[in-house]
């Protein structure tokens, strides 16, 4: 009489490596197409100032900016100043300064620059005391927003 012997040792076939490039290719474009880079709402309305000496940041991430200008929608046309997404007061620019500071690499910390986007009819006397916070925390890199003048 014969046996019947059980099919063992057979399971599902792995996965044929001729179709590895085209999953890494659908995986790269799906990430490429669905990143994008953060950008904020202004809250304020300024006007930049122009400059001759325009330089570039290749890395964005380093960047905390300070927008500083007359609050869009409001009557009162007093300076207010925008971290982030939200108005805040000159008082909590140390605090958005650690914040960025503990948001980065470790290796970036000493690298992050504060990029201020100032109103060209902003007062001197704000810029004074923005500038004065800043170095309360050890934060001297400071980089101003400006347009190239012709």
């Amino acid at each position: 009489m014969s046996r019947i012997k059980k099919k063992s040792g057979k399971g599902q076939p792995g996965i044929s490596t001729a179709s590895l490039p085209d999953i890494v290719f659908m995986l790269l474009f799906f990430f490429m197409a669905v990143a994008v880079m953060k950008t904020t709402d202004p809250l304020v309305d300024y006007t930049k100032p122009t400059g001759e000496a325009i330089y570039r940041f290749e890395d964005v991430s380093v960047l905390a900016n300070i927008r500083v200008g007359k609050e869009i929608g409001s009557k009162s046309g007093a300076t207010k100043i925008q971290l982030n997404d939200a108005i805040k007061s000159i008082e909590d620019i140390a605090d958005f300064i650690l914040s960025k500071r503990s948001s980065v690499a470790a290796v970036d910390v000493k690298n992050i620059v504060a990029y201020l986007d100032i109103d060209i009819k902003t007062k001197m006397a704000i810029i004074n005391k923005i500038k004065e916070r800043l170095q309360a925390v050890e934060q001297f890199e400071v980089a101003y927003s400006a347009n190239e003048s012709d």
